[in-house]
């Protein structure tokens, strides 16, 4: 049968719009009676969801998914959990890899689930990241790369190294079979992703190999001068724009400039309208009456990054073996209303994990989902400086404390629903916690923020020191 079902679900489950990876199982065996049924039931799932015309409504379907779904009264005794956790230091043992850089892609995720990993292991083995001369550091290092290059690649039907696996593996893509190197790295290293997959990655022995086997670099000279991505979204009423209508329409594609105009005229002849990165700025802020309930488009560009692909000889291989991986409860719920409902039982499976010794990925809205992206004046970060007060200073900065509010909610209004829920675009790694780290500390304009307490998070936007653990 493994050979027969030749693609693996991106279960729509998986991907939260809230704080954490969740996903929701729910099987009716009775609905399919052969292998080819399976498929089509599966294939018909992934329909459901991508056929959601935005973001919002998106949001309507995990609700109602959530609504039927299994139990959810999951409690744990929290009680003999400490106030304190840090995983950088335990009695004296730091057991976080350094604090690495994603660019020049969006793969946070990656770099989530892999500084988990590196976490889970150290702690288990005793390898302390202080210990930089250990003959077996190179052990602690894995690599994002290659996770994240096999996570977007199922095995060619044609395959000589792995033929009774012929065809298995994750299909959400376009076909990149007839795409130069440079072009599949940008299609693949481009997408984005979630951090569960990675569960369903390492359990078929895909990984997790060294970063010494898989670096986390191009490995030629670039073809072409930029990579385009353009999206979609609808204005409101009131000139400004619906961020939860966002859709790629071109996401990575390679073009010169000419190649550039023409799909910009070619997608304003049938209907959108096409807006700079600064007119969305002002659209975002303040609107603009002129573009009211008018679809606009923006593009963003990066330069070419070369070919980063992976040799499929390395595909089955790996440095350790996956034990287990636990796909905990989101701490961030939504009511029928679309409020925020916090479940204090789902922060205490996190601090659960984290007390012993494993890291947690976890998926947030930032003000940036790329290392040096521009903050805004309303940044969900605030920067903290040695002495505890805040500064703009975010190089030298100690903290950086991020809280996501709802920048729409007006406290003032009775009829408000604080909402406070984003569509993600950035995943981390919980490394520790803290109950009384200060809330006066995050930026809470709203004042929505009930008490102290915070996760430490290792991010993956470079260090200002590379040769230690980031403090940040």
């Amino acid at each position: 049968m493994a050979k027969q079902i030749k693609r693996i679900v991106s279960a729509a489950a998986a991907i939260s719009l809230a704080a954490t990876a969740s996903l929701t199982v729910s099987a009716k065996a009775q609905s399919a009676s052969n292998v080819d049924e399976i498929v089509s039931a599966l294939h018909n799932s992934d329909l459901q969801y991508f056929n959601q015309e935005t973001m919002t409504s998106y949001l309507d379907y995990n609700r109602t998914k959530d609504a039927v779904s299994p139990d959810k009264d999951h409690t744990i005794d929290s009680s003999s959990l400490p106030s304190k956790v840090d995983l950088r230091n335990v009695d004296g043992k730091c057991y976080v890899s350094p604090v690495k850089l994603q660019d020049p892609w969006p793969t946070c995720w990656s770099f989530a689930a892999i500084a988990a990993a590196e976490t889970s292991i150290a702690y288990a083995l005793n390898h302390d990241y202080n210990d930089k001369n250990a003959e077996d550091a190179y052990m602690f290092e894995l690599s994002e790369r290659h996770l994240a290059w096999f996570m977007y690649n199922a095995l060619p039907e044609n395959n000589k190294l792995f033929p009774s696996q012929a065809g298995e593996g994750l299909y959400s893509m376009n076909d990149i079979s007839l795409l130069d190197n440079q072009q599949k790295s940008a299609e693949v290293f481009g997408t984005g992703g979630f951090m569960a997959p990675t569960t369903t990655l390492f359990s078929s022995r895909i990984g997790p190999v060294l970063e010494t086997e898989a670096p986390y670099e191009g490995k030629d000279a670039k073809l072409y001068g930029k990579m385009i991505s353009i999206y979609s979204l609808n204005v409101k009423s009131d000139g400004i724009t619906d961020n939860l209508s966002m859709r790629g329409l071109v996401v990575n594609a390679p073009m010169t400039d000419e190649q550039f105009n023409e799909k910009i005229a070619l997608l304003e002849g049938e209907g959108y309208v096409y807006v700079t990165m600064e007119q969305l700025q002002v659209l975002m802020t303040t609107g603009d009456p002129a573009y009211a309930d008018k679809t606009i488009i923006i593009s963003m560009s990066q330069l070419g990054n070369g070919d980063w692909t992976v040799d499929e000889s390395l595909r089955f291989s790996k440095a350790y073996d996956l034990v287990e991986s636990n796909i905990l409860a989101n701490p961030a719920q939504t009511g029928e209303n679309g409020e925020y409902l916090y479940d204090a039982n789902a922060t205490a499976m996190i601090k659960n994990e984290i007390v012993n010794g494993k890291g947690v990925t976890i998926g947030l809205k930032a003000d940036q989902a790329n290392p040096g992206d521009v903050l805004t004046g309303d940044s969900f970060i605030n920067f903290i400086d040695e002495n505890g007060q805040r500064t703009t200073d975010m190089e030298n900065a100690k903290i950086w404390a991020q809280y996501t509010y709802d920048k729409s909610y007006d406290p003032e209004n009775p009829e408000a629903v604080n909402r406070k829920v984003y569509d993600m675009n950035h995943a981390v790694c919980i490394v520790g916690y803290d109950d009384n780290f200060s809330k006066e500390y995050f930026n809470d304009p709203k004042g929505t923020l009930k008490g102290n307490g915070a996760w430490l998070a290792k991010n993956s936007w470079g260090s200002a020191d590379n040769d230690n653990p980031s403090f940040r």
